[in-house]
Parts: structure tokens; C-alpha cells; sequence
């Protein structure tokens, strides 16, 4: 999909207000865990920020590397609100 009939960036443009679970499955449900970040998105396509995070991600993801990501919209989420629960 092009990087511009993204549904999610389609959402944010309409509403930059965000939230990102991150959670840890366990079938013993005592492990269970997550963090949710709740905050505003902004959609870099260029400039310092966005370069910054193409290289923050190439340096992680050796898969990135090789990949035009240089040439993809990345959310930069700043968060309002960090809510978490379980042990991470």
C-alpha cells in the first residue's frame, strides 16, 4: 500500500490523538502484562526528526538496511499519559 493511503496516517491527519498498547501474553495469565502510551502523533516525512529515526531504525533492524524506509512517513508519538500494569 502506498505510504499515503495508509489507513492509520489517514487517521491521524483527522485526529492526532493516539494511544499504543504494548503487551506481554502468557497463557499463565499471572505473567500477563502492558504499557499504554496515550499522547498526541505527528507524521514526519522529512527533515531532522524523520532522518533520525531512519537511522535509529537501521541501526536496531539490519533488515532495514537494505530497505527504502528513507522514503516512508514515521510517527513520532509524544506521549501524555504512560499507563502500565503486570511486570514487565
Amino acid at each position: 500500500v502506498a505510504p499515503n493511503r495508509l489507513k492509520r496516517l489517514k487517521n491521524i491527519q483527522q485526529n492526532s490523538r493516539v494511544s499504543l498498547v504494548i503487551d506481554h501474553y502468557d497463557e499463565d495469565w499471572r505473567r500477563l502484562a502492558y504499557v499504554m502510551i496515550a499522547g498526541t502523533a505527528e507524521i514526519l516525512d522529512r527533515g531532522a526528526r524523520h532522518q533520525k529515526a531512519v537511522r535509529l531504525l537501521r541501526r536496531k533492524y539490519p533488515q532495514y538496511r537494505s530497505m527504502a524506509i528513507d522514503e516512508r512517513p514515521m510517527v513520532l508519538i509524544k506521549p501524555a499519559r504512560i499507563t502500565s500494569w503486570g511486570k514487565l
